[in-house]
């Protein structure tokens, strides 16, 4: 259903060499820290390496434009501290994974947008939407509730 008509094989071929850097990288970086620790980075740059072939693929750019172009984002806005505080929330039953999900999707979908913007070169202004993020950090614990608003009132001010 998520292939979008690709064979897994192509697929394989599409991911393939950005977790391979990825893993280089890792190997390449190794400094004696734990085990848990390193499988552990070693995850996370793994799926952000996917994030970033999805993201090419919908932009129709290529990985390292598409790499260029959240780094560049992420100087303007801390979208990757949204998306942490979203991972953070529970997901203990199905409702509450649903919810989650939905919301990590919203996320995921703003994310594209203004990638698409920065590759563009027309990012609106950020200024009001960084202070909807800064509200919501000082406002702990972030819940399911505080996220989504927030996540709509970036949205609105940024004319998403």
């Amino acid at each position: 259903q998520h292939l979008g008509g690709m064979t897994i094989g192509a697929l394989v071929d599409e991911y393939r060499p950005a977790v391979a850097e990825v893993l280089a990288r890792v190997r390449q970086g190794r400094s004696g820290e734990p085990a848990a620790t390193a499988l552990a980075m070693a995850a996370a740059a793994i799926v952000g390496a996917i994030d970033r072939v999805d993201l090419a693929r919908a932009c129709a750019r290529s990985p390292d434009e598409v790499a260029h172009g959240l780094a560049e984002l992420a100087g303007h806005l801390e979208l990757d501290w949204l998306t942490a505080a979203v991972g953070r929330l529970p997901a203990g039953n199905r409702w509450q994974a649903r919810a989650r999900a939905r919301l990590a999707a919203e996320l995921s979908e703003l994310r594209q947008h203004l990638l698409r913007q920065v590759l563009g070169g027309r990012l609106p202004a950020t200024a009001a939407a960084r202070g909807v993020l800064d509200e919501m950090k000082v406002n702990e614990p972030q819940d399911l509730a505080m996220l989504s608003a927030g996540l709509a009132e970036i949205r609105r001010v940024m004319g998403c």
